[in-house]
């Protein structure tokens, strides 16, 4: 299935002094060309000044429908879980008649925890909200009037006037980052949007799973999908890898910040199932009290007995180097999970070269704070080590981030010496095909996070 290529630009609503630059960027990117411009639905900067300058997505939409005429625009995801669905089926039709029916209406459930605290919601209730706020609105663009009467949305019929005077069906695509979601986004009839954060491979597979189920339900083929990943180009290709390195990865480390991705809440939040195994029993005692689901367990010969593909991500977190079996260790989670990450520290860093140089002992650092004779790590390995052993193990790695002092990141590329002689640290996402391990068809899974 082809369709043909659209080209779209996402200006972000924050760190502008005033919005007059935001308004000569939109401008640009239609004297430019641009099919669609996007802005983003959130309240505080996702980088930067947490306190900075932000503006609200809705409004600059209105502004973006009366001082353009051809490029069609909209928020890449406005989270219908945390607004208003009436309010907000309103707002899309107020402005789609501004703008004499340009607008593109992207949905999403939300993910960013400080949102929902904000707006004193449970994420816990993000998703069957998502889906009731979702099915009013859709609803209600395509009848003129909105009226729903499930567990979260409670509204009484009421029209929105002027009603929408043209279909939303085809311009209106929902964020599915799981697989769970697909389903969900093919039974509402929407389009769905790919952000690139996992293997294309994996991308393609839930693609065609969730084109299958679009066909099988509406009897139409499903909208061409919308992609939004982060480039920078630049004539000259090195500056181009720098400048990404240093912008994208920056970007990448702050959403993760933002969301919260590291926090323990997602670990107790419905619709992510998150479960983990210690050695430790106090260590796993202390992890129950939190509300953690973990059990005691070794990571060398517990894991074995985990199914294939039953995890969307593992996570092994500085623990490699002190497994019996690396290899196999990895080979496991590579196994049972379509995403493995791995962090270590680095053998190979210049301060622990220079000690042993110079001291002719056993190094001590930050990230390996342990004499010779009581240390827990038994296979100490380099940055340059662990890629040789992904490689031998049939992962590929599809991202790497460098740590540094005081928890400083970068993106690396594992090939290169600088990380192996500079970082203190590293961690690795990889991931595999799964038939060439285990020559098995490969499952499908739900949500779930593995740590080990």
């Amino acid at each position: 299935m082809t369709f043909p290529t659209r080209i779209g630009v996402q200006l972000q609503p924050q760190h502008s002094p005033n919005y007059g630059h935001i308004r000569d960027a939109v401008r640009r990117c239609e004297d430019m060309g641009v099919d669609i411009a996007f802005n983003w639905d959130h309240f505080f900067p996702l980088y930067g000044d947490p306190d900075g300058a932000h503006y609200e997505c809705w409004t600059m939409l209105a502004a973006w429908a009366e001082q353009t005429s051809r490029i069609e625009f909209g928020a890449l995801v406005t989270c219908n879980s945390y607004r208003n669905p009436e309010l907000l089926a309103d707002m899309a039709r107020t402005v789609d008649n501004i703008s004499d029916g340009r607008l593109i209406l992207g949905l999403g459930r939300g993910a960013a925890k400080m949102e929902f605290d904000g707006f004193r919601l449970s994420m816990d209730e993000s998703r069957p909200r998502f889906v009731e706020s979702a099915e009013m609105i859709l609803g209600g663009l395509e009848t003129g009037y909105c009226e729903y009467d499930g567990a979260f949305v409670k509204q009484p019929r009421a029209a929105i006037r002027p009603a929408p005077f043209k279909s939303f069906r085809g311009r209106t695509y929902a964020a599915a980052v799981s697989p769970e979601s697909l389903p969900i986004m093919a039974k509402l009839g929407v389009g769905i949007l790919i952000i690139p954060q996992k293997p294309w491979h994996e991308v393609a597979k839930e693609l065609e799973t969730y084109r299958s189920i679009y066909r099988q339900v509406n009897g139409v083929d499903a909208p061409p999908p919308v992609s939004a990943g982060w480039t920078f180009c630049d004539r000259d290709p090195e500056r181009a890898r720098e400048m990404a390195r240093r912008y994208i990865g920056g970007y990448y480390q702050t959403v993760l910040d933002h969301y919260q991705f590291q926090g323990d809440h997602l670990a107790t939040t419905k619709g992510v199932d998150g479960r983990g195994i210690e050695l430790s029993q106090q260590n796993v005692n202390a992890c129950v009290a939190r509300g953690l689901s973990v059990m005691q367990g070794d990571a060398d010969t517990d894991l074995g007995f985990y199914p294939e593909q039953v995890f969307d991500v593992a996570i092994l977190s500085q623990t490699i180097q002190a497994t019996r079996s690396p290899r196999t260790v990895l080979s496991h989670l590579l196994r049972i999970a379509r995403m493995t990450a791995v962090s270590f520290p680095n053998f190979g860093h210049w301060r622990i070269r220079a000690s042993l140089l110079l001291n002719g002992r056993m190094p001590k650092t930050q990230a390996l704070d342990y004499t010779w004779h009581e240390t827990p790590n038994i296979h100490l390995c380099t940055i340059a080590d662990f890629v040789a052993l992904a490689s031998e193990t049939g992962a590929r790695v599809e991202r790497a981030i460098a740590l540094g002092e005081n928890g400083r990141t970068r993106i690396m590329y594992p090939s290169q010496w600088g990380p192996n002689l500079l970082a203190e640290g590293a961690i690795f996402f990889l991931s595999t095909n799964v038939t060439a391990l285990s020559g098995q068809p490969e499952s499908h899974s739900i949500d779930r996070t593995a740590r080990a």
